[in-house]
């Protein structure tokens, strides 16, 4: 659907939201997957960043880690203090560099697939 009157922003937006309902209304995960995202992020509200930088070999641009940081900051500004934020990554260049980088208050809410390594799959 287009609307020439919109910007591509506020399209953007009004699409996401439509598709987030309809995500809603009609994707139901399994009992079994549930609760395996529940062990694995007992906190209400978690935002996914993935960060990929080991495969760009053909042509992809490398996305600036800094260019992350507005959005993850965004995000724990208008969320509880008990949110977090779940970062994937293929490189474990991409966490050393967020700690030596982020704020630390941005950091610390910082989760990866396994606690104890810096690369999460």
């Amino acid at each position: 659907v287009t609307k020439p009157h919109l910007s591509y922003h506020a399209w953007l937006g009004e699409n996401r939201q439509r598709g987030a309902k309809m995500l809603h209304k009609f994707y139901q995960p399994n009992r079994v997957l549930l609760a395996s995202v529940r062990r694995a992020n007992p906190h209400s509200k978690c935002l996914a960043v993935h960060i990929r930088h080991s495969d760009k070999a053909n042509r992809r641009k490398r996305i600036k880690i800094l260019h992350f940081l507005p959005y993850v900051q965004t995000y724990l500004k208008n969320v509880p203090p008990s949110a977090m934020v779940y970062l994937a990554t293929d490189s474990s260049e991409v966490m050393s560099r967020i700690r030596e980088t982020w704020p630390t208050t941005v950091v610390i809410r910082i989760h990866t697939q396994d606690s104890t390594s810096d690369t999460a799959v």
